[in-house]
């Protein structure tokens, strides 16, 4: 009996165009506006005095952003040696240097690598890769109308102007006819967890949320109090808070607090539904049949590459077959889709797993696989 598994989801260009711009170019090991302020025996001192802890506070705020709240408390500052190597590169956003003093704002990126070694070293669960895209679909009520899709909504623009400085990359949708018809103002009042689905479907997005600001009929100004919804995929409120309104020129730059403080609880409510199963890691052993080495080059490097791929380890191998153990994190599905997207596929037999060409896959029949070990 031979159980095959599903092929990939193939995302067309034409429906990734749809999904609108993001709402920055978003690096998960970078952190900006880091404020500094150090004093010393002259300028120079000051300044690399400044940049040390300006990176030591970055990566404080990187581990935050990458584990659950508290566990970053519990990750011990890099040394200066570790942070010579933890850190990628920093560039300076204002700074103003007196004869002992420095006081700046930096931005910070981080190595990978280093970042996780750290983490492991603390025992924290943290998210291992970037997360997928989520789906962020702004909605407006003012003197007891909830709106969305209109033109000049300063909430919906505060999202497209704030930059992203937490864990998740958000996707705006670009409100044109299909969204209108498809998430109305209805969906929201009466929890259309359907509705909220269909669009996080025509964006190709791993999850779509919904964020309500409650704005005044006036004019908003800096330091009034806005309140705002935070509502998950399944409709249920994530979270409803008021955050004072800030400075700034227009109303959407007077809103970035509160998208920024939205932000935050997205990230969280993220971290919350995902954090445990991503640092979960399951094994499988699996056969591979080689044609000749090449392929089997071109297979281990593509596997290894793999998302959900912590690490794939040789068994046994030999001329016309080799023996591994994939060790991944995520669901069995989430690997299935993953080793699809190379061509391959995973197929239960009565002897065990195999991977296999996508062509070389047999029957559709569905049989129960015996429980992976997880470790």
């Amino acid at each position: 009996m031979r159980r095959v598994l599903s092929q990939a989801v193939v995302f067309i260009a034409a429906l990734l165009a749809l999904a609108g711009p993001a709402i920055a170019a978003h690096d998960m090991y970078r952190v900006e506006g880091i404020p500094v302020d150090a004093t010393a025996e002259n300028a120079v001192a000051a300044r690399d005095l400044a940049i040390r802890q300006g990176e030591t506070e970055g990566f404080r705020r990187l581990a935050a952003r990458l584990t659950n709240p508290g566990d970053g408390a519990r990750v011990p500052p890099p040394d200066r040696a570790e942070l010579d190597r933890v850190v990628r590169s920093f560039e300076v956003a204002e700074e103003q240097m007196g004869a002992s003093r420095y006081v700046g704002v930096l931005n910070v990126s981080y190595n990978r690598s280093e970042v996780e070694e750290l983490l492991q070293r603390a025992g924290v669960d943290f998210v291992p890769e970037p997360p997928d895209p989520v789906l962020l679909i702004p909605a407006t009520q003012t003197g007891g109308r909830l709106s969305m899709w209109g033109d000049g909504d300063p909430w919906r623009a505060a999202w497209a102007e704030t930059p992203a400085r937490g864990l998740l990359e958000v996707v705006l949708p670009v409100g044109d006819g299909d969204d209108l018809v498809g998430f109305t103002p209805q969906a929201i009042q009466t929890g259309d967890g359907i509705a909220l689905q269909r669009m996080n479907e025509r964006y190709g997005t791993a999850e779509a949320y919904v964020a309500t600001a409650y704005l005044p009929d006036t004019e908003i100004i800096a330091g009034i109090p806005v309140r705002f919804d935070l509502i998950g995929p399944d409709m249920g409120i994530l979270l409803s808070e008021t955050v004072a309104a800030g400075e700034g020129e227009t109303e959407a730059q007077r809103l970035a607090p509160v998208v920024e403080r939205a932000q935050s609880a997205l990230d969280l409510a993220w971290k919350r539904a995902n954090l445990a199963k991503l640092n979960r890691v399951t094994t499988l052993a699996v056969e591979v049949p080689l044609a000749d080495l090449r392929s089997w080059v071109q297979i281990r490097q593509g596997v290894e590459r793999l998302k959900p791929v912590r690490r794939l380890r040789i068994d046994s191998l030999a001329r016309s077959k080799a023996e591994v153990t994939i060790e991944y994190t995520g669901d069995l599905e989430e690997l299935e889709r993953a080793i699809a997207s190379l061509g391959l596929g995973l197929a239960e037999e009565m002897d065990g797993w195999r991977l296999l060409p996508a062509g070389e896959l047999g029957g559709t029949g569905e049989v129960s696989p015996e429980p992976a070990t997880s470790l």
